[in-house]
């Protein structure tokens, strides 16, 4: 009875996290389309295309891992393992931002960024990573409500930014 209750909470937490991070979502996005131009939010679009694209490359995909490894080397040595891969992932980043910064006029005009904004997409794909692994990691120890509360502040924080920018 006892799993039961848990997993019901489990369940619970994330279909409220869920509901709330798209309900963000759905409002803010008619508000965008009134304060951006056509022009600018198709520009956002492609820019959180990319972001999303270069996260992968980033991150290495290391979060994705996490689930196997939590039942491969148990609890005991899964924070062993979980900060072994985010190092690896830093050191992803810290080799490919500065590839960027060198080349950022070349790659925003492939792009269609203006050059200022590859470091920003560097910087945001890894920042995504981050908040991605950290999730992922949460979801493997059980700690739904933390993971439902960093969600929210997150998407709440990107659409005050998101506003405070425009």
């Amino acid at each position: 009875m006892e799993k039961r209750k848990k997993i019901t909470a489990i369940i619970g937490w994330q279909l409220i996290g869920r509901l709330f991070v798209e309900g963000i979502s759905f409002v803010a996005a008619p508000i965008f389309t009134r304060l951006l131009s056509p022009a600018d939010y198709g520009q956002t679009s492609t820019f959180t295309t990319w972001v999303s694209l270069l996260q992968l490359i980033v991150g290495l995909q290391t979060s994705g891992s996490l689930a196997q490894a939590r039942i491969r080397y148990g609890e005991k040595n899964f924070e062993q393992y979980a900060s072994s891969i985010l190092g690896i992932s830093i050191f992803s980043y810290i080799i490919l931002l500065p590839t960027g910064v060198i080349f950022r006029r070349q790659i925003g005009s492939v792009l269609g960024f203006k050059g200022f904004l590859i470091p920003v997409l560097f910087t945001q794909a890894f920042c995504n990573f981050v908040i991605d692994f950290f999730s992922a990691k949460l979801d493997q120890q059980y700690k739904t409500e933390k993971k439902t509360i960093i969600s929210i502040v997150f998407a709440l924080s990107g659409v005050l930014f998101s506003y405070i920018f425009i």
